[in-house]
């Protein structure tokens, strides 16, 4: 009979602890109990009574689809449950975070562009001095109030994926809804491709313009720069806005899952570099084009500047998951 409950228990220890699951075990075990008796006085051996209990009551699969209970995902690691309504808050959420960053990411590759276009007018389609270095002002507005309104955003999305801290950690899903967030993420995935493609495409195709508009006349080519920014500011966004959606799928699933104390660590080392670098990117593109008047190249600091730090992240997760 040892073995038995020991099987019981084996079976059980994925589930969460609840009265109610206390109970159906108890009352599992001890139809089994009287089985396992009615066995011995049919005179069966003890192994052969306890293989036909096992095989008869043993199936907790079909009890956990029945009752649609919560399973963890990983075997031995405290689970956290969620109602059907705090998975909809949840993905809703990264929605809504995904396309408060991607606007402010958008706003101030917008603006860097805006700056450009501005600096092309002064330049080109001014002869007054004064005006032109108005324009250069002009420019400055537009960028340093998109890069203000991007930060605030920033904050406020943070405050709206707060809660969900536990998602980063295993996650008990019932059986239906893990069914209801394979097939969700089964239809999401071929629009998440094909955005993806889309995103890239708009990147490849950005340059070609600037190539088109610079070899047709020179001086088009500070517009071909602004115009360039703005497709990969919408290319971003795509990145950004899908990519929280897909993010939020895994988590939920617990596809490449990683431990709460990983993820905060890995979090704060790139948000430390992120806010150096791009603070470093920005004044290097304020002073090339101030002081030294390099607006016709100096724009390409923030592709150069993202790849790399693209590339920075990408490793350093990477070898952190190692």
């Amino acid at each position: 009979m040892d073995t038995i409950m020991s099987y019981l228990d084996s079976m059980f220890a994925k589930l969460p602890q609840t009265q109610e699951l206390e109970r159906i075990k108890q009352g599992l075990l001890d139809n089994m109990q009287d089985k396992y008796e009615e066995l011995l006085a049919e005179g069966k051996s003890e192994h052969e009574a306890i293989g036909i209990v096992i095989a008869e009551f043993g199936n907790v699969d079909e009890l956990i689809e029945e009752l649609d209970l919560p399973i963890y995902q990983e075997q031995g690691e405290e689970g956290v449950s969620f109602s059907d309504q705090e998975i909809e808050e949840f993905q809703v959420a990264n929605r809504k975070t995904g396309q408060l960053i991607g606007i402010g990411v958008m706003l101030i590759i917008t603006g860097a562009g805006l700056l450009m276009l501005f600096n092309a007018i002064g330049e080109r389609g001014l002869n007054v001095a004064h005006l032109a270095n108005l324009s250069d002002v002009l420019g400055l507005i537009p960028l340093f109030l998109f890069v203000a309104i991007a930060v605030g955003l920033f904050i406020y999305s943070g405050t709206i994926i707060e809660r969900f801290d536990q998602i980063n950690q295993p996650i008990a899903l019932t059986t239906n809804q893990r069914k209801r967030l394979e097939q969700a993420y089964g239809r999401f995935q071929p629009i998440f491709t094909k955005v993806i493609i889309t995103g890239v495409i708009f990147c490849i195709l950005a340059p070609l313009q600037l190539i088109l508009l610079s070899s047709l006349n020179d001086d088009l080519s500070s517009y071909g720069v602004a115009i360039l920014l703005f497709i990969v500011a919408i290319a971003v966004y795509l990145f950004i806005y899908y990519g929280k959606i897909h993010e939020s799928y895994r988590k939920l699933l617990g596809i490449g899952i990683s431990s709460e104390r990983e993820i905060k660590e890995r979090d704060r080392v790139i948000g430390a570099v992120a806010v150096g670098v791009w603070s470093l990117a920005t004044v290097i593109f304020l002073i090339s084009g101030l002081v030294y008047r390099q607006w016709h190249i100096n724009w390409i600091i923030f592709p150069v500047t993202g790849i790399l730090f693209g590339g920075f992240s990408g490793v350093y997760s990477a070898l952190k998951k190692e």
